[in-house]
């Protein structure tokens, strides 16, 4: 039940073509915010580096990084961005 949830699912800005939506949960649903709740505990416990944390509020998720150079925070933020993705 809950894939179909997810399945054929669409979104028509104004004047613009019909676009495929392959991400998140409906707005307004009352199912979205339970599956966020699931899959973002386990995003906000994962082992992140010693300089950075992630935050959330309602549906939106912030990865703070604090470096001493743009390198280095380019660096850590695509580690960190890596062990999100892949857990």
């Amino acid at each position: 039940m809950v894939s179909s949830y997810f399945k054929t699912r669409k979104i028509v800005p104004e004047n613009k073509d019909e676009l495929e939506v392959g991400a998140g949960v409906p707005q307004g649903s009352v199912l979205g915010p339970t599956l966020w709740n699931i899959h973002y505990d386990d995003v906000l416990s994962l082992e992140l580096t010693r300089d950075a944390e992630t935050i959330a509020f309602a549906e939106d998720l912030a990865l703070i990084c604090a470096t001493k150079s743009e390198q280095e925070l380019i660096e850590r933020v695509n580690e960190n961005l890596g062990r999100i993705t892949h857990g």
